[in-house]
C-alpha cells in the first residue's frame, strides 16, 4: 500500500510539474507576442525617431541632401508620439491578420493610410516653420522649366523670403492633396500619376496661375522599387507567421484553462494522499521549486533561442531595428521569468512550512 502512495504521488508530482510550464508558456505567449497591445507597449517604450531615421535612411536609393539631414532628426523626434500612433495602427492590423483575422496583410493599405497619408505628411511639414517646402517645389519645378522669363522669375521668386512665407499655407495644401496618388505609386497600387496644378495668383508676374504638372517623373524609380520590395518582404513574413503560429493560438487558449484545472486538481489529489500538512507541502514545495526553475531559466535562455530563428528573417532591417527587437523579445519572456519567481517563492513558502511544521510535531 505504501509502495501504490509513494508511486501515486511521484506521477501526480511529475504531471504537476508539466502543467505549471504549459500554464508558463500559454500565459507568456498570451501577455507578450501574441498580445497587440502588449507588444504596442512595448514599442512604444523604444524611442522610434532613431529608427524611422535610419529606416528612411536605408529605403532612399541615393542620400539625402545635407539641409535635409540636418532637420531630420529633429523633426522625427518632435513626432514621436504621432509615429507610435501610425506604428500602433500598423501593429493592431498584422496581430489580426497573424490571427486569422483577415485575408491578406495588405501592408500597401496600411502604409498608405499611416506613414503616407495626408495627415502625416502634414504633421511632418508643419514641424518645420520656415517656408522650406515652397522651396522645395520651386526648385523641383524650375529643374523642368528652364527657359527665358519663366527661369528668371523663378529665380525671382526663390530669392523673395516673403512671398515665399506667403506660398507656404498653398503649398502644404497641395502636398496634401498630392499624397495619395504619389502614395498609391510608391506602395505599387499604380504605374503612375499626374497631378495639375497652378501657381496661386499671389505669386504675381509670369508665373500667376501659371499651370504645372507633378507626375511619377519627380520621384526616382529606385525608391519605389525599394518601397514595394519591403512591403513585399514583409507580407512574405507575416504570412509564414500566420501558418506557422495559427494552430498555436487556436490551441493556446484551451491549454490555458485545461492547465489551470488539472493543477488544482492535482494539488488536491496530492493532499488526499499525503492526509498530512508536512507530507504535502513537501511533495507540493519540491514541485514547485522545480517547475519555478525551470520556467525562470526557460526565460533566461528562451530570448537567445528565439532570436536564433528571428533574427535571419530580419537581414534587411536596419541595424539598430535589429538591436531593439533583441531587447523587445527579453521583454517578451518577462511575464515567464516572473512568473518562475512567483512559483519558487510559493514553493519555498512551502518548504518553510513544511519544516516549521515538522519541528512542532515530529511524529510523520
Amino acid at each position: 500500500m505504501k509502495a501504490l502512495r509513494i508511486a501515486g504521488l511521484v506521477i501526480l508530482s511529475l504531471i504537476l510539474f508539466l502543467s505549471p510550464t504549459v500554464f508558463g508558456l500559454a500565459f507568456t505567449l498570451n501577455r507578450s507576442v501574441l498580445n497587440a497591445d502588449s507588444i504596442t507597449s512595448e514599442v512604444n517604450k523604444l524611442q522610434l525617431a532613431p529608427l524611422a531615421e535610419e529606416f528612411i535612411v536605408q529605403l532612399l536609393p541615393e542620400e539625402l541632401p545635407e539641409d535635409v539631414m540636418d532637420i531630420l532628426p529633429d523633426i522625427l523626434a518632435r513626432l514621436e508620439p504621432r509615429l507610435q500612433d501610425e506604428t500602433g495602427a500598423i501593429i493592431h492590423a498584422d496581430h489580426d491578420y497573424v490571427h486569422g483575422r483577415g485575408h491578406s496583410p495588405d501592408l500597401a493599405s496600411l502604409i498608405r493610410s499611416t506613414f503616407l497619408s495626408p495627415g502625416f505628411i502634414v504633421a511632418v511639414i508643419d514641424e518645420k516653420d520656415e517656408p522650406w517646402l515652397s522651396r522645395v517645389l520651386l526648385e523641383e519645378v524650375q529643374e523642368r522649366r528652364m527657359s527665358g522669363k519663366t527661369r528668371q522669375a523663378f529665380e525671382e521668386l526663390l530669392a523673395d523670403q516673403r512671398m515665399l512665407a506667403d506660398m507656404e499655407p498653398w503649398t502644404r495644401k497641395q502636398a496634401a492633396y498630392a499624397a495619395y496618388p504619389i502614395a498609391d505609386y510608391l506602395v505599387g497600387r499604380t504605374d503612375g500619376f499626374s497631378i495639375s496644378v497652378s501657381f496661386p495668383e499671389q505669386v504675381g508676374g509670369e508665373l500667376s496661375g501659371r499651370a504645372f504638372v507633378i507626375n511619377e517623373a519627380w520621384f526616382l524609380e529606385d525608391l519605389r522599387v525599394r518601397v514595394v520590395s519591403f512591403i513585399s518582404e514583409a507580407e512574405t513574413v507575416l504570412a509564414e507567421a500566420r501558418e506557422e503560429v495559427g494552430g498555436y493560438v487556436r490551441r493556446l487558449w484551451p491549454a490555458y484553462i485545461l492547465s489551470i484545472i488539472i493543477s488544482a486538481l492535482l494539488i488536491a489529489a496530492i493532499v488526499l494522499i499525503c492526509r498530512q500538512v508536512k507530507g504535502a507541502t513537501r511533495t507540493l514545495g519540491i514541485v514547485f521549486l522545480a517547475s519555478g526553475l525551470v520556467m525562470l531559466v526557460g526565460g533566461l535562455l528562451g530570448r537567445t533561442i528565439v532570436a536564433q530563428q528571428v533574427m535571419p528573417a530580419m537581414h534587411s532591417a536596419p541595424a539598430g531595428m535589429q538591436v531593439r527587437t533583441l531587447d523587445l523579445l527579453g521583454n517578451a519572456l518577462a511575464p515567464l521569468q516572473w512568473l518562475g519567481i512567483g512559483i519558487i517563492v510559493s514553493g519555498i513558502a512551502l518548504m518553510v512550512v513544511y519544516f516549521v511544521y515538522k519541528s512542532r510535531d515530529p511524529v510523520d
